[in-house]
């Protein structure tokens, strides 16, 4: 019925058949949010693809998925706004998503079929978001090295639990 798409039941839209990570995009964002002073660790598919693959070209993803601090949402989309990233969908009242969301959708104007994920938490349910507190991921992350910078990454364990819950 879907042929190569994906259902995302957290969001209810149809995402694309899996992106060509286009590394000169990934090292833009990490850099900016290190200038910017906001701290990220890689989720999913750009971690595995570091962590499992050993190469970014061998993890197909859909987006670039990376954790940053609740109260840094709004600086983070100011940061990566001057790369092109902007919102998917506006607001509905500002501070709802901070509030009640665990990460804010955003998509590169000139490259519409690139997204970008700000998360704060690793799941989409507020029970078992509220479970696993900020601070315990935040206290579970590695560094590792990936084109040439060194960036942050959950724990093997941590990885694995956020992995399950989202069955990838």
């Amino acid at each position: 019925f879907l042929g190569n798409s994906v259902i995302s039941c957290s969001t209810a839209r149809v995402l694309p058949p899996p992106m060509r990570l286009e590394r000169g995009l990934l090292i833009a964002i990490i850099d900016q949010l290190a200038e910017d002073d906001i701290d990220v660790v890689l989720l999913k598919g750009v971690a595995l693809a570091q962590l499992v693959y050993g190469n970014l070209a061998l993890r197909p993803m859909v987006d670039i998925d990376v954790l940053i601090r609740r109260e840094h949402a709004e600086a983070a989309l100011k940061s990566v706004g001057q790369l092109g990233y902007e919102r998917m969908r506006p607001e509905l009242s500002p501070g709802l998503e901070a509030g009640f969301e665990n990460e804010i959708l955003l998509h590169h104007r000139d490259r519409p079929a690139h997204y970008l994920e700000l998360h704060w938490g690793l799941f989409d349910s507020n029970f078992h978001h509220r479970q696993v507190s900020e601070e315990f991921l935040w206290s579970h992350t590695e560094s590792v090295s990936l084109l040439g910078r060194t960036v942050s990454v959950l724990t093997p364990e941590v990885q694995l639990l956020h992995l399950c819950g989202h069955l990838v």
